[in-house]
């Protein structure tokens, strides 16, 4: 029995959709610095580690980046209850002491589906910052979803405020537009802010809402703004007009059931910064407009912060050289060589290469091949099967490691670098290339030197090239710039989420001179390197340095021109740096960059 083609066609259109989700989270649990869960419910929301959707629904993606943004942008789920469950205790208790009847689950509703709605909207905006075609797409749901419920908008203040949040053009007039100018302030008062701010505007929303039916109800003029507020009315009118506020708010309509998933969270134990949050919003002076907005100024400035982190670790500069450049201590000389010429690997290299992507493939077999019932990619076959014959059979691949591997090898261009010596490293370079070409590894290639006082040039190879790596040309000879070459490199590395080593080949001192002609001595220059390489390994880049030796007669025993004193002295411990002699240049760096990629694997 087989599938129609449009049935197939959908089928594999949800399985992309799925594998992308899946690898997007993958992506920003690295930037999040958490473990992430992709889990199938019918209701879109997450804790914070955990992120339900479901999975065959069309805007299945969309509901994940959602989420994602919550969880990027820190919404805080537990705060969020903690706050209205302790403004609802306050309020409840006004109305035992003023005779009025407010039931607490009633206004610990309107709480929850208000801080709900504000928060949605605040990590949409912020979401927007970084994806603008995204929120789109979302926008466009939310008013495909706000169509359906406009012409009954009315009905109740929650379905009013879900409208006004979706789409307020589609939004026909009614009774509750005297309560628009609020609703559409607080949406304002939330964009680009932190999860604090939402509280906060929440808190103010509903005072200025009972302000406006407390008027209303003495046929007073609209409370003003900060300056000239009348003074608060007795408890009981405010009670009174709270009591009118719940009356509004109406039944919870479909539209709104994400929208309470998003704010409730887990059940499990608040933790003490949510509690902070949470007190902290419930003391804010909401009533004085001027202190109000020096609190969502502040906030403001805080997720501006939050915003450049996540870029820069999603690699969303508009100029990465610009940003490569930055704080370089030198000037930079960026060269690229995209070449593509395939070479002609000998048998001897051929073999490596076989036996190193065995051995790298049997460490990555632990992860299980097996079908399992959630996973990270759809096996179209199997879920025919399960379709079919209605057996629960197990159609999802399993997850691929979280974050990926980047290695990069930083290869000395100077003067003193023999051709045989740079061959000797393309070979490397090429075996450890075809060997690491999987989805999740990045290998890339640089050379360095500085043929001009108080300049560095870098350049960078293509990932593809088996091009001969040579001194000559572009960005070859002349000194050789330790320190700056490893600054650049570690900040390449740490452009992106994956886990990055750096293998640094050079065959002696450090050399550079200033700008001006003034030369460093060697100790110094030593020391910088060794600062570099701290910084680099304090970041979370792996740093590897390689000294080639060299003969001056055929059979000869090799020289070094540094001794394993100054390597440790710049390096650290000799698991760090490796000798190594002419003829094993090619064999030590595949042995090296295989290791570190297996203890990468076996981490993961």
């Amino acid at each position: 029995m087989s599938e129609p083609p449009e049935r197939l066609a959908e089928i594999r259109a949800h399985a992309a959709a799925r594998s992308a989700a899946y690898k997007t989270v993958d992506i920003f649990a690295g930037i999040a610095r958490r473990k992430l869960w992709l889990r199938s419910s019918e209701t879109p929301g997450t804790d914070g580690n955990e992120i339900c959707a479901p999975f065959f629904h069309s805007s299945f993606y969309r509901m994940v980046e959602i989420q994602l943004a919550h969880i990027l942008f820190r919404s805080d789920p537990q705060a969020a209850r903690v706050f209205s469950e302790t403004y609802a205790d306050k309020v409840s208790e006004v109305g035992e002491k003023t005779g009025v009847a407010l039931n607490r689950e009633e206004v610990e509703r309107l709480l929850t589906q208000l801080v709900a709605q504000l928060e949605r909207h605040r990590v949409v905006s912020l979401w927007e910052m970084l994806y603008a075609g995204s929120v789109e797409d979302i926008r466009r749901l939310d008013r495909e979803a706000v169509a359906l419920e406009a012409e009954r908008a009315h009905d109740g203040l929650l379905l009013y405020l879900a409208c006004l949040n979706g789409d307020p053009d589609s939004v026909p007039p009614g009774e509750l537009d005297h309560l628009a100018p609020y609703i559409l302030e607080a949406f304002r008062k939330v964009r680009l802010r932190d999860a604090s701010a939402t509280l906060m505007v929440a808190k103010w929303l509903v005072l200025r809402l009972v302000d406006q039916l407390l008027a209303e109800a003495r046929e007073e003029p609209k409370p003003s703004g900060s300056s000239g507020q009348p003074a608060a009315p007795p408890q009981r009118e405010r009670a009174e007009a709270l009591a009118a506020l719940l009356e509004l708010c109406g039944e919870d309509p479909p539209i709104l059931r994400g929208l309470s998933r998003e704010a409730q969270g887990s059940r499990q134990r608040h933790s003490p910064r949510s509690a902070a949050l949470a007190a902290a919003a419930l003391r804010a002076p909401v009533r004085d407009d001027h202190k109000l907005d020096q609190m969502l100024e502040r906030s403001s400035e805080r997720m501006q912060q939050r915003l450049d982190d996540i870029r820069r670790e999603i690699r969303q500069r508009p100029h990465h050289d610009v940003w490569l450049q930055k704080d370089a201590m030198a000037k930079v000389r960026l060269i690229d060589e995209p070449r593509t010429r395939n070479a002609q690997l000998s048998w001897r290299d051929r073999q490596a290469v076989v036996r190193l992507q065995t051995q790298l493939i049997r460490v990555m077999g632990r992860r299980r091949t097996t079908l399992e019932d959630q996973g990270a990619e759809l096996d179209v076959g199997a879920y025919i099967e399960r379709r079919t014959t209605g057996l629960p059979v197990p159609c999802f691949r399993a997850n691929a490691l979280n974050r990926g591997f980047r290695s990069l090898l930083l290869l000395d261009r100077s003067s003193s670098m023999s051709h045989s010596k740079m061959l000797q490293c393309q070979r490397a370079h090429t075996i450890i290339s075809r060997a690491l070409r999987f989805p999740f590894v990045d290998s890339i290639v640089w050379g360095f030197s500085s043929q001009t006082a108080g300049e560095v040039s870098i350049t960078r190879y293509s990932s593809r090239t088996d091009a001969p790596l040579s001194r000559a040309g572009p960005g070859g000879g002349g000194g050789t710039p330790l320190h700056l070459a490893i600054r650049l490199a570690a900040r390449e590395l740490l452009s992106g989420t994956a886990i990055g080593h750096l293998f640094l080949v050079t065959d002696g001192f450090p050399t550079y001179a200033r700008r001006d002609g003034r030369k460093f001595g060697t100790p110094q220059l030593m020391r910088f390197v060794r600062e570099e390489v701290r910084r680099a390994r304090a970041q979370g880049v792996g740093v590897t340095g390689i000294l080639l030796g060299s003969r001056i007669l055929p059979g000869a025993p090799a020289r070094f021109d540094l001794t394993p004193q100054q390597l440790a002295y710049m390096f650290g411990p000799q698991r760090f740096w490796r000798m190594v002699r002419p003829e094993r240049i090619d064999t030590d760096l595949v042995e090296l960059v295989a290791s570190s990629f297996v203890r990468f694997v076996r981490q993961g």
